[in-house]
């Protein structure tokens, strides 16, 4: 079965993590071509419910450019934000 192109969005796919979206994998699997095949990925971040802002900044601070950027990243502030 092969992925073919077409005008109209089928499938989404979310992308849920705990952890902050760093460049190297989400580029790895050129998650922003999905859209090529009639997929939309939305990418979900709960991050700032289980780190603090300063450790996130931290983990990134070898380079701003580590922290992915080609697809926007939905990030909950809590867990009630995330049930909504």
């Amino acid at each position: 079965m092969s992925l073919k192109s077409n005008s109209k969005k089928l499938k989404k796919i979310i992308i849920y993590s705990a952890n902050p979206f760093f460049d190297t994998w989400p580029k790895k699997f050129k998650l922003n071509e999905f859209n090529n095949y009639g997929l939309d990925v939305e990418c979900w971040s709960n991050e700032k419910i289980f780190f603090k802002p300063e450790n996130i900044e931290a983990a990134s601070s070898g380079s701003k450019e580590y922290l992915y950027k080609d697809l926007d990243v939905t990030k909950f502030n809590n867990l009630e934000n995330l049930k909504i």
